[in-house]
């Protein structure tokens, strides 16, 4: 898949290079009625922040965004963009990223720099974060106006905003996880996303394939029901039922599609 840059393209270390190997796959389950992406980003963070000259939080925040925009791309129709505008009166005021069907992603924080009034004591964003929205302007192929759909800022935390802009604005169930490893050096160690998607009007059918594992399902439940004094123990019970869940799937999933994502200036 081909591309072409904005800017003059800021080579990485021969070290960066040959550390990471990106790629995404798509897959789906249970008769295409899960869809889940996973994304091995190493080198397309890495890039990102050499072309900005990025420090590690501001890495932390725009990389974030940028991988939630890449899980964009698999969704996506013909040729189509998708612009993910994060916005907050927090010290974080933001970023804004752009993803093509064709493969590629940009974007920038709305302030390069972002002050510290102390040291970090964890990867946590929250703190930096304050009220504001999450906004995804779609462009169609064929269309004639954008699609824009807008939330507000509930969890301090990109990765959950964007589940809950999927939720709210395009009633899907979605979640995505993402995350970004530095070393004690302060390089980007490993980078990498994931989405999963599932469609509820489909769960009997689910359910049905899964007929033959329901006595671990019951063992779980079992178990859910015996943290009862405990807070949250539905939440436990269903976490513990997606583990068994994606252990019995796994190997039955119906398509696989190997694909790139690169990264435009």
């Amino acid at each position: 898949m081909g591309i072409v840059l904005t800017m003059i393209r800021v080579e990485l270390s021969p070290k960066e290079l040959n550390t990471f190997t990106d790629a995404m796959t798509t897959f789906t389950l249970c008769e295409n009625q899960l869809r889940a992406t996973v994304f091995n980003a190493g080198r397309f963070i890495s890039q990102m922040r050499a072309q900005h000259g990025l420090g590690i939080l501001e890495t932390l925040c725009l990389g974030t965004g940028s991988l939630c925009a890449a899980l964009f791309i698999p969704t996506m129709k013909g040729y189509e963009r998708a612009i993910l505008n994060y916005e907050t009166d927090g010290i974080v005021s933001g970023f804004s990223v752009e993803a093509c069907s064709e493969g590629w992603v940009r974007g920038y924080l709305r302030e390069k720099h972002i002050p510290l009034t102390a040291p970090l004591e964890s990867w946590d964003l929250a703190p930096f974060f304050g009220e504001g929205f999450v906004s995804v302007t779609k462009f169609k192929e064929g269309a004639t106006e954008p699609m824009t759909g807008t939330v507000p800022i509930t969890h301090k935390n990109i990765a959950q905003d964007v589940s809950e802009y999927f939720l709210q604005s395009e009633q899907t169930h979605t979640a995505i996880k993402t995350g970004i490893a530095f070393s004690r050096t302060g390089e980007v160690e490993a980078a990498g996303a994931f989405l999963f998607r599932f469609y509820p009007m489909h769960l009997m059918k689910i359910f049905k394939r899964l007929n033959k594992s329901l006595p671990i399902w019951i063992h779980l439940l079992i178990f859910a029901l015996s943290l009862e004094k405990m807070r949250n123990s539905f939440k436990r019970f269903l976490v513990l039922l997606t583990l068994v869940f994606f252990q019995t799937v796994m190997s039955r999933f119906t398509a696989l599609v190997h694909g790139k994502v690169y990264l435009q200036s």
